[in-house]
């Protein structure tokens, strides 16, 4: 028998886009491999907290996510984690 094993490696995100006072688009590259994504949003650089709602949130196989309700004023942190059948990559 004979498995293949597709490796996912880190990948870096795209900064953000459509940057208001109360939201922001999230990117990030896709994958070879890849089969879904996960993001969390923290106010923490080291993700110690997250958002509600916003902790490994399926983006499902989308390469954005829309992040609302946030407080102006404040500053927020993303990381993406992709997903394949056998594999995840780091954040």
């Amino acid at each position: 028998t004979i498995s293949v094993i597709t490796l996912l490696t880190s990948h870096i995100a795209i900064p953000a886009t459509n940057i208001s006072t109360t939201g922001f688009t999230a990117k990030w590259n896709r994958l070879t491999g890849a089969t879904s994504y996960k993001i969390d949003v923290s106010t923490s650089s080291d993700f110690s907290t997250f958002l509600t709602n916003y902790n490994n949130k399926d983006a499902g196989n989308d390469t954005t996510a829309i992040v609302s309700s946030l407080t102006p004023g404040t500053t927020y942190y993303y990381r993406v984690r992709a997903y394949s059948s056998s594999n995840s990559s780091g954040n």
